[in-house]
């Protein structure tokens, strides 16, 4: 098996034979108890869309192989991908839902968009995963709340020059420049001229 093939396996299937099932379904969001460490509360996400996983507890996630690297504790891709083959008899191939590109800008479907100050756990999670502190993170960034396609959805929003925003969190990377349709709860906003790397 190679980096590819394993790529097509689908990981809420790949779990679901290595003993893990979800305790939350939302759409195609599967939420987990971690199968990397003991919890009570499920933190461990997979969008089944993107075929990805993220470890809110660990700050940690990606696509099969890094799954792999952290269940069989090596960094070593040849063995991950050995493991995964061992374990993934019965876990059909091209199993993964087809991906279309939608013609026109996500931005464009949001609705209901406000800014406020950021305090999410797993927003503040995902800025100390990239190595940015918790002190620089409030000072520079808000939190977006917005709805998307009748679901709700948050994530960091970083002031930018052309008055819009940077929109990060550990699935989505994108710019928000529809200005005029965003609450703010706060007047004073990011700092435009700071550069945070996501």
């Amino acid at each position: 098996m190679n980096i590819n093939e394993a790529k097509q396996i689908r990981l809420v299937e790949y779990l679901r034979i290595a003993g893990h099932h979800p305790v939350n379904v939302r759409g195609y969001q599967y939420w987990y108890l971690s199968p990397l460490r003991e919890e009570r509360t499920p933190s461990f996400k997979v969008n089944d869309n993107l075929n990805e996983w993220y470890d809110f507890g660990l700050s940690a996630g990606g696509d099969i192989i890094e799954l792999g690297k952290y269940l069989y504790k090596t960094s070593n891709v040849s063995t991950v991908l050995l493991r995964i083959s061992e374990n993934a008899i019965g876990v059909p191939g091209q199993q993964l839902q087809s991906r279309t590109v939608r013609p026109c800008p996500v931005e464009d479907e949001m609705e209901n968009v406000e800014v406020v100050d950021l305090n999410h756990y797993a927003l503040l999670s995902y800025l100390r995963s990239r190595g940015i502190s918790e002190e620089v993170g409030r000072t520079y960034c808000k939190e977006i709340h917005y709805e998307l396609r009748k679901r709700h959805y948050f994530a960091i929003a970083f002031e930018n020059i052309k008055g819009g925003y940077e929109v990060r969190n550990p699935y989505y990377k994108r710019m928000y420049q529809r200005q005029g349709h965003i609450r703010h709860q706060i007047q004073q906003g990011c700092h435009p001229k700071t550069r945070l790397r996501f």
